[in-house]
């Protein structure tokens, strides 16, 4: 409905779940000619995705949220330079399995949320190599298909508790372009760190959980099977959003909501950071997403 009264807003489907429900993307952008870009759009283009664990649902709250401004706000700053792909409920047979207590610990909603993993037993933030799930294989084909700058995907936090109400990180792989990574480390989150809590006094800090005796602070894993560190093996800047499961439902929502509308002036250089990206690199991790792996015989 958004869509349809909004010119700038176009909704089509990238793909269908295992149980053949539609996985719907809304690009966002000024001029709507197709669901590709024009080779000379020099415009930065943003990949942006909620309920990939479904329970972890504050993101596609928040995300929706967002479209909303977008849609009446056909002059947002977003628009002038950039075109987003949004997913807000990527993982949409999860999201229909409701329940109260597939989140133990997290806060709200209190009508339930849906599973971590799809009905079919996959964890989607795991399948980046294997591409065994066709929600994995849509969103790799809409990478082939658009070659983004920048994607965001949106999680809740599971355990340690601390005082952030968000919590971020970056691609860790080796094999990623350190360029990148130092741009997001220097330029991006500092900045974005800066304005949530001089502008809406939200405290945020790098992802991470405690150990058992809470003497350190450790990250998720570098592995390109996760979502970020895939995107950032393919030269793009990957960024992991982590709303804190003990805050308050909407408190989750609102902290996910500014955090992707923060001060979107630093990514438009991630535009020229992305160029500069080694090609070979690039285009080697593209060259596998084909297709699912079989886990006995290989690439098939």
């Amino acid at each position: 409905a958004i869509a349809d009264r909004s010119p700038h807003l176009q909704l089509y489907e990238i793909g269908r779940t295992d149980e053949q429900r539609s996985i719907w993307c809304v690009q966002v952008a000024p001029e709507q000619q197709d669901s590709s870009p024009a080779e000379d759009d020099d415009r930065l283009r943003v990949v942006l995705i909620g309920n990939i664990h479904s329970g972890e649902c504050a993101g596609k709250e928040a995300i929706l949220q967002l479209l909303r401004t977008l849609a009446k706000t056909p002059d947002h700053p977003w628009l002038k330079e950039a075109e987003l792909y949004i997913i807000p409920n990527y993982s949409a047979d999860a999201n229909d399995r409701l329940g109260t207590n597939h989140r133990p610990g997290q806060v709200g909603p209190s009508h339930g949320m849906g599973l971590r993993e799809t009905p079919a037993g996959l964890d989607l933030n795991r399948d980046f190599i294997k591409l065994e799930a066709p929600e994995t294989r849509a969103l790799v084909q809409l990478f082939n298909r658009v070659d983004p700058h920048v994607f965001i995907d949106c999680h809740t936090t599971n355990g340690s508790r601390h005082r952030y109400k968000l919590t971020y990180d970056i691609p860790h792989h080796p094999g990623s372009s350190s360029e990148l990574r130092e741009f997001l480390r220097r330029d991006i989150l500092p900045s974005v760190t800066q304005r949530l809590r001089e502008e809406e006094q939200i405290d945020t800090f790098y992802y991470g959980n405690f150990n058992r005796d809470r003497t350190r602070w450790s990250t998720y894993g570098y592995e390109p099977r996760y979502s970020t560190e895939y995107a950032g093996l393919r030269g793009i800047l990957g960024i992991l959003s982590e709303a804190y499961s003990y805050a308050t439902y909407q408190e989750r929502i609102e902290a996910s909501r500014v955090f992707r509308q923060s001060d979107h002036r630093p990514l438009h250089r991630a535009q020229a950071a992305s160029h500069r990206c080694d090609p070979q690199s690039k285009n080697g991790v593209a060259a596998t997403a084909k297709g699912p792996i079989d886990r006995r015989t290989g690439p098939v």
